[in-house]
């Protein structure tokens, strides 16, 4: 019933009509965060009759060939597409084979695990070795780029998880096969978050300063989750030093690629509430043959030198001693009428700034719970914990459109 309620969308009548579709699915098409035969709290036997249910509306419904026809709860979905020597495309299942996940940084590092399955990785490889394609791409579920969950700059924490993080060998071995292949142009186009990043993939994530040997473009959701703060940042951010990109708006990545470049269009909507939604590219980035990463090829907005000096989480269960203070590091006054402070990394818990004038070296500080505000403190008047609960544990700042000046974690070093 849900896939014949898409199928009346009169515009996606209008993309199927117009355009070649490649379909890969992740979670949501049988059940979330689903892991091979594993549900969250489903016996394997009653799963894997909903997995076959799901698999075979899944194949009616989308525009997958006849030799993909599920068998029960099996369906070969992983499969390639090559545009003589442009592009080749490798479309892959990273639900179907992999491993449970684990939130154990410690089990994700175990050589066993995959993500892939080895048939699957290795039909991956073969492809790598064998391609005459100037690009090579993945069509791949969830990020392959790390975050790094600790807030000491000296020790690493690459966690576990939904994503590749959980799975670290799989990931090395594909990183590896980007490093020793100098004319592969790996890129790899991604979803799941329902956010936009662009990504240097290193050869070591644990060494930043590694070599690129890859670029990945991750996509928003063209709806879901609703309109959300527009919050933009462009470069590295603390937990991720190899993004390039991060925005939270609703949309799609239009990419054009010729033989010597790749081109990633950011395409954000203003609203998804109204069909009269107005759409704009937010920013552009370019990967050149042989060059692997992702360089801005848009102007980059102006940015106010805001930065943040101070945070404290609750002390003794006290709300009001919760805070985080900024300061103007500019010579000449800044107007932070609707400036942004996210409480969470910008994913949640955000304070916007009425009529507030910042002076050249003034701070101003903003607490949780209620209180009466001055013009150096103001209040955010929620009731409930911020500063100790959030993922990531970080702070941001952001301008009045949107775009994130500086971040800081609360995390002690």
């Amino acid at each position: 019933m849900r896939h014949a309620q898409y199928k009346t969308d009169s515009h996606l009548q209008d993309a199927h009509a117009a355009f070649p579709w490649f379909v890969t699915w992740d979670d949501h098409e049988v059940a979330n965060n689903y892991a091979d035969e594993i549900d969250e709290g489903t016996p394997p036997e009653e799963f894997l009759k909903r997995r076959a249910a799901a698999y075979q509306a899944y194949w009616e419904h989308q525009p997958i060939r006849r030799s993909r026809i599920p068998d029960d709860s099996d369906m070969p979905l992983y499969r390639r597409f090559t545009f003589g020597q442009l592009a080749e495309f490798n479309v892959l299942d990273t639900r179907q084979y992999r491993d449970d996940q684990t939130h154990s940084s410690e089990e994700a590092k175990d050589p066993e695990r995959t993500i892939l399955g080895d048939e699957q990785e290795q039909w991956l490889l073969d492809g790598f070795n064998e391609s005459a394609s100037k690009w090579n791409v993945l069509a791949n579920q969830v990020p392959v780029a790390a975050t790094d969950e600790n807030a000491d700059p000296t020790e690493v924490d690459f966690g576990g998880g939904d994503k590749w993080d959980g799975y670290r060998a799989d990931r090395q071995t594909l990183l590896d096969a980007m490093a020793n292949d100098a004319d592969l142009n790996p890129v790899v186009i991604t979803g799941d978050v329902h956010r936009n990043y662009a990504y240097n993939l290193k050869a070591d994530f644990s060494n930043p300063d590694s070599e690129t040997v890859g670029t990945e473009y991750v996509g928003t959701s063209i709806s879901s989750f609703g309109d959300t703060s527009g919050l933009t940042q462009y470069g590295p951010s603390a937990g991720e030093p190899w993004q390039r990109f991060y925005n939270v708006d609703r949309g799609y990545v239009r990419c054009t690629l010729t033989p010597e470049q790749w081109q990633a269009d950011y395409r954000v909507v203003s609203t998804v509430e109204e069909q009269s939604a107005t759409i704009d590219t937010l920013a552009s980035f370019v990967t050149e043959a042989g060059n692997p990463g992702a360089q801005l090829a848009s102007e980059r907005p102006e940015e106010e030198p805001i930065e943040i000096t101070d945070i404290r989480p609750n002390q003794e269960g006290d709300l009001n001693n919760e805070y985080a203070t900024v300061k103007n590091e500019g010579d000449s006054e800044i107007d932070m009428t609707d400036f942004i402070l996210s409480f969470e990394g910008g994913r949640g818990q955000n304070y916007t700034f009425g009529d507030v004038i910042l002076g050249a070296g003034e701070t101003i500080t903003v607490r949780n719970g209620s209180g009466e505000d001055t013009e150096s403190t103001f209040y955010t008047g929620w009731d409930g914990a911020v500063l100790n609960n959030s993922n990531p544990d970080t702070v941001v700042v952001a301008n009045d459109e949107g775009i994130i000046l500086d971040e800081e974690s609360y995390q002690p070093t």
